[in-house]
């Protein structure tokens, strides 16, 4: 369906038989081609009906753009600022003299788009999807390199509700096992702290090494033996999560399938070309403890400018006009190029660029000399923790009073969002969220790229394939 007018006349089609199906198992005949070609009805409702116009007269010079039913995208292309350079959210002169990206995205997009719909946000089940499909397919960010900086750190993470343990080996790499042990499937390690040699279940004293082997089973076979006919120690170990440590940054995944590291980041690591990263060094880490809302509100809310100057206007300078949105593959976020900058002293007035790697990673970067790296844990449907590692980036001392300065000032700024956020949450309970709310197609298309990578996995089932509704 290459042609703009044809697409309107199937959504049509498909709109009314996904909507009237619930009623009548007939309607099935009177447009079977739009039927083979749409998703079972349920997952159609829950994401996919509310982004679609039925209409009742079809005119192509004012037809809506209407998302790709079997690829998730959107049939007008959309215009990114993805090779954009520091210094370049502007277009070349149009009609009315220079028009910003923002302006032209709103002049070409036919309306705003409708974001992810309620249930996407509060419903058990689609968390359980979630954590069978994003959060398992994909590189997902679970903690820092420096909090186990010592052989024999361990630090017990989460990542898809599965209990995880990052640690420091004896030749100083990192591992990933799940945090269980084999005997009775009890949680090794409960809380941050360095084990020693060994990492020992407190249960019943069964004990591996650092590089996950079993190592010791007292008394499994009887008083004083361990081993007998079918169990050998040699044969066991720690299930080990596939891995990679980017710089100071951990991350996991699940089911092994995921392309190489490097090649799934590129579109974000291509975005720090320039950055010295042997020169970076933490300084400080906030915990913010548990949030009360869904995890992709604030990868959300982090990714579009247009809440800057409402939100954050005691905490920042950073007019909205300088703002441009980022969508390049995995990476998507948001930039802003000041003409004159303030630093960071009591405020946010530098150049920064704001970016993420799909589906938990944010990384802050402030010019000329700070970073800031976010650590989002889904933990539920309506529950979150978040961390934030504070870095220098050019090697810089900064004095006791200047690091609680800007622990003070990224406390504040988190703060402010997650009142933002946790509203949001609440604000899905009513129907008026059905359909999604409204996006900005100026300052909020990283919005809808960010869910249109949401709705493509949760379309999939861990092995890749369409899923069926039963």
């Amino acid at each position: 369906m290459e042609n703009l007018e044809e697409i309107a006349i199937f959504t049509t089609k498909a709109s009314i038989i996904c909507v009237f199906r619930t009623f009548t198992p007939f309607l099935d005949q009177i447009f079977p081609d739009s039927c083979q070609k749409i998703p079972p009805c349920s997952e159609y409702r829950r994401f996919l009906l509310p982004r679609l116009t039925i209409f009742a007269i079809i005119i192509p010079r004012t037809v809506q753009p209407v998302q790709n039913l079997q690829t998730g995208r959107h049939g007008r292309g959309r215009v990114s600022c993805a090779n954009l350079k520091k210094g370049g959210p502007h277009l070349a002169v149009s009609e009315g003299g220079q028009m910003t990206i923002a302006e032209e995205r709103s002049r070409i997009s036919g309306g705003p788009q409708h974001g992810l719909t309620a249930d996407a946000y509060r419903s058990e089940e689609i968390w359980q999807q979630e954590c069978q499909t994003i959060l398992a397919k994909n590189w997902v960010f679970i903690g820092f390199a420096h909090q186990i900086a010592e052989p024999g750190d361990a630090n017990p993470v989460t990542c898809a509700g599965l209990p995880l343990l990052t640690v420091r080996g004896r030749d100083g790499t990192i591992q990933v096992f799940h945090n269980v042990c084999l005997h009775r499937c009890m949680t090794l390690v409960d809380k941050p702290k360095n084990v020693g040699k060994l990492i020992r279940c407190p249960y019943h004293a069964w004990a591996y090494d650092l590089d996950g082997r079993l190592r010791a089973a007292p008394h499994f076979a009887g008083t004083g033996k361990q081993e007998f006919e079918g169990f050998d120690l040699r044969q066991h170990r720690l299930r080990q999560v596939r891995t990679h440590v980017w710089h100071d940054w951990i991350f996991v995944n699940l089911d092994g399938e995921a392309a190489a590291f490097e090649d799934y980041a590129a579109p974000l690591i291509s975005r720090l070309e320039g950055m010295d990263f042997t020169k970076i060094e933490p300084i400080g880490l906030l915990d913010f403890g548990e949030i009360n809302t869904n995890w992709k509100l604030i990868m959300e809310n982090f990714i579009e400018p247009y809440h800057v100057q409402f939100v954050h206007a005691s905490t920042t300078d950073q007019p909205l006009e300088d703002h441009y949105t980022i969508i390049d593959g995995n990476c998507i976020g948001s930039a802003v190029d000041l003409k004159e900058e303030i630093g960071t002293s009591g405020s946010l007035g530098v150049s920064s660029r704001y970016l993420t790697l799909y589906p938990n990673f944010i990384l802050g970067r402030y010019f000329p000399d700070q970073l800031g790296v976010y650590l989002n844990v889904p933990i539920g449907p309506g529950r979150m923790r978040q961390y934030r590692a504070l870095y220098t980036t050019e090697g810089q001392h900064l004095s006791a009073e200047e690091i609680q300065g800007l622990r003070n000032l990224w406390w504040d700024v988190h703060k402010e969002d997650h009142e933002m956020v946790e509203r949001m949450f609440e604000g899905r309970r009513s129907p008026v969220a059905w359909d999604g709310g409204l996006l900005s197609p100026a300052w909020e298309d990283s919005v809808r790229a960010f869910q249109d990578l949401i709705e493509r996995d949760l379309a999939s089932d861990s092995n890749g394939k369409e899923k069926v509704d039963g």
